[in-house]
């Protein structure tokens, strides 16, 4: 495999998947996972469903049974709805594997923190522009940062949260608006105490909810930056009537927003559209590129976009 991080992994598997190729993405998966050693479960529910879809039910059994055995679990809602997993949902021993995933989850949420990764710029300066990243629904920093972090050649500062609203083994969502502007305000904070910041300078970037999440904390102004770099982002249907309002705020004069979306991607898609419609009838710039043959996934060229976005904010 010509890419060296988990991030690019993914999007091979998501292809493959994609395609429909489950004993080519098995085989591919199984021959890389020991060089993700911190994606261990991640990994396994890739397993676990490839194994199931393959039409291995009692290898896929074990698997489950040999995670929890040592200590692992999945996400009880994934395990409970996920269509890739309906011939074994009916079975005894999934039932109470599942069981046992449930606990374990339940522990974990009432003691779970926010995470916040940093990567510093490549060169040295004596302020430094910050962009926050925020990952997708089902995601987490560490994935986000393998995508986002070449940025640092440009000379920001890439903070990347997880959220703490936790679903599965590093699988967070950012349902919960409110508890995602807090955790965004909590981590600023951190970070302007750590290091130099160019306040002037500060974006939110995403992907998909998470994206949806940096346009609504970037518009509504609950934290003061310069705007935002969303890429295939979600915004629910009273979010997008809430807009028109927001974008009367005179503090939005300089803000500026630039979204990339997947052609094939028809509800991200129609939101995108949406908000830079509305941000051009009150006369604020955001740019809309639209990806060809692109679905709800990052294109190769992601780094090109990023790159050339960040641009708009020097």
């Amino acid at each position: 495999m010509e890419e060296a991080t988990y991030g690019h992994l993914q999007q091979r598997l998501i292809q493959l998947y994609l395609d429909q190729h489950y004993t080519q993405a098995l085989e591919f998966i199984e021959q890389e996972e020991k060089r993700f050693p911190e994606n261990t479960l991640e990994i396994a529910y890739w397993r676990l469903c490839l194994l199931t879809l393959t039409e291995r039910q009692t290898e896929a059994l074990h698997l489950f049974r040999e995670t929890v055995d040592q200590g692992g679990w999945f996400g009880p809602m994934m395990l409970e709805q996920d269509p890739d997993l309906v011939t074994l949902r009916p079975l005894p021993a999934f039932q109470d594997l599942l069981e046992v995933c449930r606990q374990r989850f339940h522990k974990i949420k009432e003691t779970i923190q926010p995470e916040l990764f940093v990567e510093e710029p490549v060169t040295h300066s004596t302020t430094y522009p910050l962009l926050i990243a925020l990952h997708g629904n089902e995601g987490n920093a560490r994935s986000t940062m393998d995508i986002w972090r070449q940025s640092t050649a440009q000379g920001w500062l890439i903070g990347a949260p997880t959220s703490s609203q936790i679903v599965g083994p590093h699988s967070c969502v950012w349902d919960d608006r409110q508890a995602g502007v807090h955790e965004i305000r909590m981590h600023l904070s951190k970070l302007t105490n750590e290091y130099p910041l160019d306040l002037e300078r500060v974006v939110i970037g995403g992907y998909s909810m998470g994206a949806g999440l940096a346009i609504w904390t970037v518009l509504n102004q609950f934290v003061k930056t310069c705007g935002f770099i969303a890429f295939a982002p979600y915004l629910t249907p009273e979010e997008l009537e809430a807009l028109p309002a927001l974008l009367k705020n005179p503090d939005l004069a300089q803000v500026h927003g630039t979204i990339l979306v997947g052609e094939k991607d028809s509800t991200c898609l129609n939101v995108s559209r949406r908000v830079v419609e509305l941000m051009h009838a009150h006369h604020l710039p955001c740019t809309l590129q639209i990806h060809p043959e692109l679905d709800h996934r990052y294109p190769s060229n992601f780094p090109e976009f990023l790159s050339r976005g960040l641009t708009i904010f020097h």
